[in-house]
């Protein structure tokens, strides 16, 4: 019963740090790039649930014009990788095609912002 119980307590822990990164890139994008991000998802891992304490953090963000491209990053916070990932509205359209591989992210994607 302890264990489930530490699991809960460090996925709640999880959740929270998430959010809190959901809202820095929000903010981020509204003062780097005003505009310029029409969409921001998280897919991967904390999209579907199966999550643990190492599990990287993935963003998807469609942009609308090209300075969006300013959110790109990869980074390590502690020993967890975040991801932001941009991409255009055209690789959207071809990925609901199925005619990139990236078809998988965009089924799972959890939309936090849009404009």
């Amino acid at each position: 019963m302890e264990r489930i119980l530490w699991i809960r307590r460090k996925k709640e822990a999880l959740l929270i740090r998430n959010e809190r990164m959901v809202k820095t890139v929000i903010e981020k994008s509204k003062r780097v790039c005003p505009d310029s991000v029409a969409l921001i998802g998280v897919y991967g891992s904390f999209s579907t649930g199966d999550i643990h304490d190492k599990s990287d953090f993935d963003f998807f963000t469609v942009k609308n014009y090209s300075r969006g491209y300013r959110m790109r990053s990869c980074f390590i916070l502690g020993d967890v990788a975040h991801d932001i990932y941009c991409t255009t509205w055209q690789q959207v359209e071809d990925m609901a095609l199925y005619s990139t591989q990236y078809i998988s992210g965009l089924m799972d994607l959890n939309i936090v912002y849009y404009l």
